[in-house]
């Protein structure tokens, strides 16, 4: 190990000094029982049961010859912690034909628990290290942790699927669950759903036309329906409260008193209830010339509503925030699958699939809180709902859509004069001053892209050559987004003692707009990032394989025998001008992997 005042990092072997003790067990069991009624033809129950035990014991002793003991005298962390899950299922199903008609209808009631404990301890400054982590009553200052979660969950549900005729298709669903982590007011939700389908190609006017000779299969789908979404602490709707020491002067004695209060570190909201996405759909089934081409196609608008977020706050009532149910996003989208047999012989037979996804969120709603609008005069001429600047939410907007500073390029030396107006020299970054007062405010933002992708795709291609050898090979690209990355700023202070990625940077001798100086300043009170397209099209996956004839393989006593060679991450095709844009501009590995599979 190094010293701190002597090397940057770490050595990455120092860990090897630690003294670690890592026990864990799991025990897990799942059971079934399922009964048939004989007296009433078509009706059974199902009970399926699951309990999952889990604990941990983990000891880490760092000594005084490590990197970080060596500063403390010996460093020792414990932390041990079990949990248990169950979950019981009750299911009731009935089905029956008649005639053309034919019903399925499932029940369910459900219920799960899951709850985890846990103790921790921290112990600093040893006398040696001959115990090392069977000691920590021996520390000079130790501190200690513990925690506790439980959440229990509970549903009921009702589906009825009727078909007629196997033209005709109708689904209803009606589903409540209630969930212990919501408000004391509002913690179950009702959530329903309906769907249709009509199979188009088993009528007999479709198998009766001309184009019942190219479309072998053709359905349309429609559907409405409602989900929740739970993802909230299991106490985000209570009062938490946090111990603090408090410590005062006895007037009567002179001395200092040390006593123990609790600080209310988050506000309560009984009716913190089910976040709710309302969505409908629409679709499309095909199959062409006999199942050598089909796919589908889907078109959806989802409307999210009573957001589960961080509600700000005034600061005088004492709390910054409240988790809350707020506002509205709509989502709406498109995606595209198809699957194709393009070339089928007794040589050669090659099949491709490939999928398409778009989508686009809109905030529609936040608080509700409305504020006037006004002309240049200041006249009130109207109201909207207001945005939350603070957290960069805008009605109108997308939820990731990027708001800030933005970057124009650098000033160059015949810019000097107008540079020092912002107390800028030349090399610096130019940020846009959208009102063009020299001074900058969040009138001077505005908005530069989205940081999900819209567009995504993906496609894969199977080859199979005299019935024994096969390749494959799989990409997919992301593209419609921008990202940020910090050293496109060049304002780092280690640019000369860190080893990294080779960078652009303006020098007099070399006065490029695309990035900044070393070391360069942007105007007082200004954060900025440069944002760059982060397109990418990657060759994910490439697989060869050779599966043994039976004849070649009898006479050894193998039932079969193949060999394979995937390449996982192949390579990438990219404008983002750093490492890897998916894997947060960190280089992604290349998986080189060789097997072989013998079945006796």
């Amino acid at each position: 190990w190094e010293d701190s005042s002597e090397a940057f990092s770490v050595n990455p072997l120092s860990s090897l000094n630690n003294k670690s003790n890592d026990i864990r067990s799991k025990v897990i069991t799942n059971n079934v029982v399922e009964i048939k009624l004989p007296f009433v033809p078509g009706l059974s129950y199902k009970l399926n049961t699951g309990y999952t035990y889990q604990s941990s014991s983990w000891k880490q002793y760092q000594g005084m010859d490590t990197y970080y003991g060596a500063r403390s005298n010996g460093i020792l962390n414990t932390d041990d912690w079990h949990s248990q899950e169950w979950i019981l299922e009750n299911i009731i199903t009935y089905t029956r034909e008649f005639g053309k008609h034919r019903i399925f209808f499932t029940g369910l009631y459900s219920a799960q628990s899951y709850e985890k404990e846990g103790n921790g301890m921290e112990g600093k400054d040893f006398p040696n290290d001959v115990m090392y982590y069977y000691q920590i009553s021996k520390a000079a200052t130790m501190s200690g942790s513990s925690s506790y979660t439980k959440q229990n969950h509970i549903s009921q549900m009702a589906r009825l699927n009727y078909s007629y005729d196997s033209r005709y298709l109708l689904t209803l669903t009606a589903r409540r669950d209630g969930y212990s982590a919501f408000g004391s007011q509002s913690k179950f939700g009702i959530f329903p759903s309906m769907a249709i389908g009509w199979n188009i190609s088993n009528e007999h006017f479709f198998q009766t036309s001309p184009l019942a000779k190219v479309v072998s299969n053709l359905k349309y789908r429609l559907s409405w329906g409602k989900n929740g979404n739970r993802s909230i602490g299991e106490y985000a709707a209570l009062m938490q409260l946090d111990p603090r020491k408090y410590m005062y002067v006895d007037p009567a004695t002179g001395q200092l008193v040390t006593i123990n209060t609790f600080f209310c570190y988050n506000m309560a909201n009984p009716n913190l209830k089910w976040e709710t996405t309302t969505s409908y759909n629409l679709g499309l089934d095909f199959t062409f010339l006999k199942g050598r081409l089909g796919g589908s196609i889907d078109v959806y608008h989802k409307s999210t509503t009573d957001l589960l977020n961080n509600r700000q706050l005034p600061s005088l009532i004492g709390y910054t925030s409240v988790k809350a149910n707020i506002g509205e996003i709509w989502n709406r989208g498109l995606e595209l699958s198809l699957h194709s047999t393009n070339i089928q012989n007794s040589i050669l037979t090659w099949r491709t699939s490939f999928n398409l996804m778009y989508n686009k969120n809109t905030i529609k709603h936040l608080y509700g809180i409305m504020e006037d609008i006004t002309d240049a005069d200041g006249k009130v001429i109207g109201r909207k709902e207001a945005d939350d600047i603070d957290n960069g939410y805008f009605i109108g907007h997308a939820l990731d859509e990027v708001w800030g500073y933005k970057y124009e390029g650098v000033w160059q030396e015949n810019e000097a004069e107008e540079a020092a107006k912002y107390s800028q020299i030349p090399g610096d970054p130019k940020i846009l001053d959208v009102d063009q007062n020299y001074k900058y405010n969040n009138d001077d933002k505005v908005f530069q892209g989205n940081t999900t992708p819209k567009v995504r795709w993906n496609m894969r291609n199977e080859f199979t050559l005299f019935k024994n050898f096969d390749i494959s090979f799989s990409m997919y690209s992301y593209l419609g987004h921008v990202k940020k990355m910090d050293r496109f700023t060049n304002n780092n202070a280690l640019l000369n003692t860190v080893n990294q990625i080779k960078r652009d940077y303006w020098t007099a001798e070399n006065p490029i707009n695309s990035y900044p100086r070393l070391g360069a300043k942007s105007p007082s009170g200004v954060t900025y990032y440069i944002y760059k397209k982060a397109d990418f099209l990657r060759l994910d996956n490439i697989s060869v394989g050779y599966t043994f004839p039976k004849a070649l393989i009898s006479p050894l006593k193998l039932e079969a025998l193949r060999l394979n060679l995937t390449v996982k991450n192949v390579g990438y095709f990219t404008g983002w001008p750093a490492y890897d844009p998916e894997n947060s501009d960190s280089n992604t590995p290349r998986t080189i992997t060789f097997g072989i599979n013998v079945t006796l």
